[in-house]
Parts: structure tokens; sequence; C-alpha cells
């Protein structure tokens, strides 16, 4: 069961979204737009997306950026844990700041932190909450989209 959208956004919103957005944007947003609704509507149909947006991780400092970077790599379906992303950044006991890294995820269904999970396989953390986390990872192995 998907968790309410309500209460993962809570607190995270308070203005309107203005859905004409594209109209006020330039060529480059625009595109940006249309690239991430294209993979959000792959993603939660079930489907590998197969259009990914840019994404810029300026201001993040270099360790976050690289973590972010490594779990780009993470094949959709796929888990691996905080401690492989620290071994892999050549940081084998960091894995606590990897953690913490990626709650810094400004865009966690594109960047896909949810695919991070503990070494001894339980779930772990996640910005949008575990319910998020637990739904995105049976979504990516064959689980029913919306």
């Amino acid at each position: 069961m998907l968790p309410s959208l309500e209460n993962a956004i809570k607190g995270r919103r308070k203005d309107i979204v203005d859905v004409s957005i594209n109209r006020k944007l330039g060529l480059e947003e625009s595109r940006w737009v249309s690239d991430a609704v294209a993979f959000l509507e792959s993603m939660f149909a079930g489907r590998q997306p197969s259009v990914f947006p840019l994404i810029e991780l300026r201001g993040q400092t270099v360790f976050t950026r690289r973590v972010l970077e490594s779990v780009i790599g993470i094949s959709w379906g796929q888990t691996v844990s905080y401690k492989w992303v620290a071994g892999r950044m050549g940081r084998p006991n960091a894995a606590r700041a990897v953690g913490q890294a990626l709650g810094r995820n400004q865009v966690p269904l594109i960047i896909p932190c949810h695919r991070v999970i503990k070494e001894d396989g339980s779930i772990g953390g996640f910005g949008l909450g575990t319910d998020w986390k637990k739904w995105l990872l049976e979504l990516e192995r064959g689980g029913k989209g919306l």
C-alpha cells in the first residue's frame, strides 16, 4: 500500500504549487520538468525510467556529492548497504556518514537513496519515511504501481 503523500510531505511545503509552471520557464527548465514527469510516470507505473532529469549537485559538500553520485549508479530493483557505499568511496568506516549524507538528498526519488539499506538487511531511514522506502523497493521488485 502506498503511504499517504500528504503525510510524506507534511510540513515540507506550505505554498500551493503552480501547475502552469512550464509556461513560466525557459526551454532548459521546461525540458527538465518534462524529463522529471516522464521519469516519475515510469517509476510509479513500476517501469525502470529511460529518461533521467539532469541533477545539479552544486552546494553540497564534496563528501555528500560523492555519496549521491555513488548512489545514482545503483541499478533498478537492487539494494546495497550504507557500508557498501562507504567502501566504494574508499571510506569503509563511514557508513553512518553515508546515511547522513543520503538524508540531505533533495531529490530522493531521482537519486535513489531508497536502494541503500542497513548491512543486516533491515530498511534503514528515508527522508520521505520508511513506508515510502518499503513501497519503492517493492515497486522496483515487480510490485504494483499506481
